[in-house]
């Protein structure tokens, strides 16, 4: 929810610098308001419907409608984009690699925060030199753990905790 001119301020500064962008577009109308700034934007982490208005396309056909729509989003400038898809995991894809990762079972008990937690986790993980594969595994971790309570902030999250997750799956309270 950045007003135009500062998002153009901050790309600017992050083309100076080459420090990295990642962008989570919150909404349907807010990914509208990032068409102009695409070509600028590292890392964009839409749902399935934010996809749509980024890739400027329907999501048709499953997986092949999927992969369509992160396509057409990389056309436009972007060069990592990860398209959160509930339940079904997540499809990375940039111009090198294209993939589709796993969600995690779990009994959910709230939702909200669930996809800012995804994100928050994979520039931690990008932050602890992981590979974008094991960043977004990371974030899917923590969205994980998100999604079992109804704080903000799973009072359990550590890093332990998420390496455990990763490698065994969902096993904490």
């Amino acid at each position: 929810d950045i007003p135009p001119e500062s998002m153009d301020y901050i790309l600017n500064i992050s083309k100076e610098t080459g420090i990295p962008v990642c962008v989570e577009p919150v909404s349907v109308d807010k990914a509208r308001n990032l068409l102009p700034f695409l070509d600028r934007i590292s890392i964009v982490t839409p749902n399935r419907e934010e996809a749509e208005a980024l890739g400027g396309m329907e999501i048709k056909g499953g997986a092949k409608g999927v992969i369509a729509v992160a396509d057409a989003i990389l056309e436009k400038g972007v060069k990592y984009v990860i398209i959160t898809l509930g339940a079904e995991g997540v499809y990375f894809a940039s111009q090198e690699t294209k993939r589709f990762i796993s969600s995690i079972s779990t009994v959910v008990e709230d939702s909200v925060g669930a996809g800012d937690s995804l994100v928050a986790g994979t520039v931690y993980g990008l932050c602890k030199n992981k590979s974008l594969y094991d960043a977004i595994r990371m974030g899917i971790a923590v969205a994980t753990l998100t999604l079992t309570t109804k704080k903000a902030v799973h009072p359990a999250l550590n890093p332990e905790i998420l390496e455990d997750i990763m490698t065994r799956g969902m096993t904490h309270e």
